[in-house]
């Protein structure tokens, strides 16, 4: 019974997390249902405790403002990016890119065939089975062939994202990396696939400027909680070369159950469905 209520609360932990960041990046929403509840605490008993309730309110209004104002936003993204390695200019293995949403996108799939296209690795491995119609409609323009481009169907989480590459690349021989993710996202990232045995140099690109300063906090913040319970998980500990090369059985049969890999064979059709899209 425990088993099965890990797992559906697993299942579906990643939708409740982006559930309430939808909710989170809206100021109006925040202030709103903010003064509704102090408005409601102003009609009701127990004045001592109503008025404990209401500055908790108040001093929460605040600390909202306050968190998501453009200075503050720039500090709690700084620190983070403090702790990310740069970008060496090395040559890898494979550059790998990590999907988004919409919004958090930004410029990460032609960065990844630029890096590709100045030789910087031989292959691209892409995360998440639709973030694969980003690269496929402009890899003429970047003279890349549908050859160089891999990835895995799986990518609901950064933890899905490395396990899955891990198991697909790792018994390749591919063990350094050029990791392509938002600023934000990049330590918790890098230190994730790092966890998996892999020597990444991290290539962070910047959030789109289209995207709002609310937008922007709510997202690094969420970033300093995924890192909390990363570490608490037991998942930034740096992982082995031997075990990136031979994964244990139990992770293999994971990743084969839910079919994670694209195989060669997939690369054509997954193409011609992008190229429809853009037709239509």
């Amino acid at each position: 019974m425990m088993e099965t209520l890990r797992r559906s609360i697993g299942g579906n932990w990643s939708s409740l997390n982006w559930g309430i960041y939808d909710l989170l990046i809206s100021p109006r929403f925040v202030s709103l249902a903010l003064l509704f509840a102090m408005a409601l605490l102003v009609l009701g008993s127990y004045p001592a405790l109503r008025r404990q309730i209401l500055r908790g309110l108040i001093i929460t209004l605040a600390v909202y403002w306050m968190v998501i104002s453009p200075p503050v936003v720039a500090l709690t993204e700084g620190l983070l990016m403090a702790l990310v390695p740069p970008d060496t200019g090395e040559s890898a293995d494979a550059i790998v890119v990590l999907g988004r949403g919409a919004y958090e996108r930004g410029d990460r799939y032609p960065v990844a065939l630029q890096l590709l296209q100045d030789k910087r690795a031989p292959n691209l491995f892409i995360t998440g089975r639709g973030n694969f119609q980003y690269v496929a409609d402009a890899l003429d323009d970047y003279g890349v062939s549908l050859a160089q481009v891999n990835g895995t169907y799986c990518g609901r989480t950064t933890k899905d994202e490395a396990y899955a590459t891990s198991v697909l690349l790792g018994p390749h021989g591919i063990q350094k990396i050029i990791l392509v993710s938002d600023r934000p996202h990049m330590l918790r990232a890098y230190l994730t696939f790092r966890g998996r045995g892999f020597t990444v140099i991290p290539h962070p690109i910047d959030l789109s400027r289209k995207i709002s300063s609310a937008r922007r906090s709510i997202l690094t913040l969420r970033e300093y909680f995924g890192l909390a319970s990363y570490l608490f998980l037991g998942r930034l500990h740096p992982g082995s070369p031997e075990e990136l090369r031979q994964p244990s059985a139990e992770l293999v049969q994971e990743v084969r159950r839910r079919r994670c890999e694209i195989k060669p064979e997939d690369k054509p059709a997954l193409f011609q469905a992008s190229r429809s899209r853009d037709t239509l």
